[in-house]
């Protein structure tokens, strides 16, 4: 029902305990022993256990070494994974679900127990491509104890993480205690009651968030809290402050391309002088206050996203964190760094966002369910991969492959129909230029310039009111 490294011996009372009944408050796999070759999970179902464990560590200290590799697995229940005192920790979650949208665990996720006092834990957690759905916390570090040391090292990766409570968190708050946290979130969502990133210890200067879509359902708490040097093509929406990160150190911080709306206190948040701190290119929209000093001039603050508030309930099944993809004609496209390091895949500049850049292609995988490029607002129809924004209009077909709204093609993906073949009326104001996205009746007209931005079909308007036409002058 497990499998075994080849190279593993046993002796007794070393072998993972597999119960085919349990008592509340008990695990369904008791692992009694470190023995350092990976034990693996693969293929499985554990639980339900309502009130108990999935996989538990059972013994403690140093000299113990725990690995845990879980593969396509279903974990459901209490607590997927819990952990022991004064241990390492060595955990790789791949391809598996830790609790599933119609049954999510009713704890923690991923619970890594504190060492006791004067002693040290060291923890290694790599989530990849896996969903966890919980309403507690979805991964937990662990509290800190008098003179005690924790050091983690959290990878996450292609994911999708359903949080009640916090999603990655700990809390050395104890005389003397030390921490240091490796944190590494890419390609990932994660929807949070609680924070999506919290923490009150140091943070290692080689973290990073990117291409990550953190969604904070609730106004009291924060998105991202400390020192994460590195956050690039992100999404940020709602919370009480986006990102709140002490600059009192001395090395650079890369805060660019990423997008913070809705936030009740401030989006970006800093403890200390902004020395190094210089946010590039990202949009602020709806909040609060932008920042608690003046931003770079590079930094858009009259993009409207068009992004609708958060859930109320972070594990609402039918919510689609999709909505917070930019559509074809979105603000947030080509807004991003000129820089050629940040181009878009396909070469042109960086989208601002979880789905901009270099690594945006991957964080599109996670809802483009049809594989055909294109997701949340830039695919009306991601059952069928030949309809998205942009994709050719077969004029009378019925369909509407363009996503444009109707039959009519929308060649400039400006959200306005070519009505010039009569046999698929446009269901929008025609567009006089279906080649120009500047040119659509939706478009200001620029005073006297020659060009009918606005398909009145003349540039011959009273711009000033003052009785005269441009022709006139």
């Amino acid at each position: 029902m497990f499998n075994w490294s080849p190279t593993v011996t046993s002796a007794p009372g070393t072998e993972p305990q597999l119960r085919a009944s349990w008592a509340p408050s008990t695990p369904l796999v008791q692992l009694n022993n470190g023995t350092g070759p990976a034990i693996t999970f693969a293929g499985l179902t554990l639980g339900p256990n309502p009130d108990g464990l999935g996989i538990a560590f059972a013994t403690e200290g140093w000299s113990r070494e725990f690995r845990l590799s879980v593969d396509d697995c279903v974990v459901l229940g209490n607590e997927a994974i819990m952990g022991s005192y004064n241990t390492r920790h060595i955990i790789s979650i791949q391809d598996s679900s830790l609790g599933t949208a119609s049954a999510p665990l009713s704890g923690t996720a991923i619970d890594l127990l504190e060492p006791r006092q004067n002693a040290s834990s060291q923890n290694s957690i790599s989530i990849d491509n896996s969903a966890v759905w919980t309403q507690g916390n979805c991964v937990w570090v662990g509290y800190q104890t008098t003179g005690a040391s924790v050091h983690s090292r959290i990878t996450i990766s292609g994911s999708s993480l359903r949080c009640g409570n916090n999603a990655i968190a700990d809390n050395p708050s104890y005389q003397n205690s030390y921490a240091l946290t490796r944190l590494s979130l890419q390609d990932s969502v994660i929807v949070a009651a609680g924070s999506g990133f919290l923490s009150v210890q140091p943070i290692d200067p080689v973290s990073f968030i990117q291409n990550t879509l953190v969604v904070v359902t609730s106004s009291g708490v924060d998105a991202v809290r400390d020192l994460v040097p590195s956050i690039v093509n992100s999404t940020f929406v709602g919370g009480a402050t986006s990102l709140e990160i002490d600059d009192s150190n001395d090395g650079p911080l890369d805060v660019v391309n990423n997008v913070l709306v809705g936030a009740s206190n401030l989006a970006v948040a800093s403890g200390d002088a902004p020395r190094t701190l210089l946010p590039q290119y990202n949009v602020f929209w709806d909040n609060s206050a932008n920042a608690s000093y003046p931003l770079d001039p590079s930094n858009l603050t009259t993009c409207d996203p068009a992004f609708p508030a958060p859930p109320a309930d972070p594990l609402d099944p039918t919510f689609d964190p999709a909505v917070y993809l930019p559509g074809p004609v979105s603000c947030l496209v080509d807004a991003g760094s000129p820089f050629p390091g940040y181009n878009d895949v396909d070469g042109s500049r960086n989208d601002v966002g979880a789905s901009g850049g270099p690594g945006g292609a991957a964080l599109l995988n996670l809802f483009d369910l049809d594989g055909d490029g294109f997701a949340g607002n830039s695919d009306c129809d991601d059952a069928d991969p030949l309809v998205y924004a942009g994709a050719p209009e077969i004029c009378g077909d019925g369909l509407d492959s363009d996503c444009s709204g109707g039959d009519a093609p929308d060649a400039d993906l400006d959200g306005y129909e070519d009505d010039s073949d009569l046999a698929c009326p446009a269901v929008t104001a025609p567009d006089c230029d279906d080649s120009d996205p500047a040119r659509n009746p939706g478009a200001i007209d620029l005073p006297c310039d020659g060009v009918d931005q606005d398909c009145s079909f003349a540039d011959e308007e009273d711009f000033d009111s003052d009785g005269f036409l441009c022709s006139s002058r």
